[in-house]
Parts: C-alpha cells; structure tokens; sequence
C-alpha cells in the first residue's frame, strides 16, 4: 500500500495527496517524466497538478496537452484539468471549440487530440502532457519532441501499460536505464 504524500503547488494554493509513485513523478526534474501505472493508479490526476508547476516557471508560456481521442479528451482529460484549476489561480477560461484553455495568467494550454499529429504541428512549447501515451503513435513524440526542442521543455506522459510499442522503447527503457533526461 502506497504511503500518501501531501503536496501543495505554488501555483495553485491547493493541498493534494498524492500516493509514492505520483510524488516521485511530481518531484521528478527529469525532462521526460512517466507514471505508467494500472486503471485507478492516479495517472490523470497528477497531470494538472504537475502542469501548474511547469506553468510557475513561465505563466505567459504555450503549453500543450494530448489524449488519444477527442473522446477522451474531452471526457477526461480536459474535465480533469479544469477540475483542477477551478477555484485557483490558474482558474482560466476553455473554449473546447478551439481546444485552448486561457490561463489568467496570460498563458495558454492547447488541448489536442492525437489521433493525426500533424494537427499539433507548429508553435514551440514549454511543457507537453500526453495522457495514455502508450495509445498514441510514434509519430505523436516526435511531433511533441520538436514543439518542446527550442525551449527544451518538458514532457510528462501517463499511461497505462499497454505493449512494447515506441513509448516502452523510447521512455520506459531509458528510464529504467536511468538515462538522466527520464524518470
């Protein structure tokens, strides 16, 4: 059984617990972090959480966040984000129409589906999240990889455990590999 940790952002004034592996992912500097855990294991819920402290470093920034589906996203991702936010400093405003969260703070957060990854071509990035990374295709991280290269900005993905596809090479092996740039 995981021992809770109690978290507080800066960014967002709000105590949350978070269970052993989502608070080594939170504290994680690593520049490409994963929680790869099993249905209920608190992945979407650390997303928002660890996106506001990327947001602390640069509130005016573009940041991005990806699911697999437009389903998914809107179903969960995005309702996790703005559940999240509500209430605090990064409380914003989502236009789901055109998939941005404006961030009071004079940032944006563009909400993505990945299903064609050329649609999130363009732009450079301070942070990425891609949630159920392990459905998304290859060509998705090297799309997200470019957006963050200029800035050298970060990326967290969360996923279920789903093959040995790219995200287990490219992520989960280096980080076991304790390659430094991988949690």
């Amino acid at each position: 059984m995981p021992v809770a940790v109690e978290q507080q952002t800066d960014t967002l004034k709000k105590r949350i617990t978070l269970h052993e592996g989502q608070s080594a992912v939170f504290q994680s500097e690593a520049r490409f972090v994963a929680l790869i855990a099993g249905t209920g294991g608190g992945k979407t819920y650390i997303g928002p959480y660890w996106l506001a402290r990327e947001i602390a470093k640069n509130p005016t920034g573009i940041y991005g966040v990806g699911a697999p589906t437009f389903k998914m996203l809107d179903r969960i991702t995005a309702r996790e984000l703005i559940t999240a936010f509500r209430g605090t400093s990064l409380e914003g405003e989502y236009r789901s129409t055109k998939g941005e969260y404006l961030l009071p703070t004079g940032g944006i957060i563009y909400l993505c589906s990945t299903t064609d990854p050329d649609h999130i071509e363009g732009g450079q990035y301070d942070a990425w999240w891609l949630d159920e990374a392990g459905q998304m295709s290859a060509w998705t991280w090297t799309v997200v990889q470019a957006r963050l290269g200029f800035k050298q900005g970060r990326c967290l993905f969360t996923s279920t455990p789903y093959s040995l596809n790219w995200f287990y090479r490219e992520i989960y092996r280096r980080a076991k590999a304790l390659d430094p740039d991988y949690f």
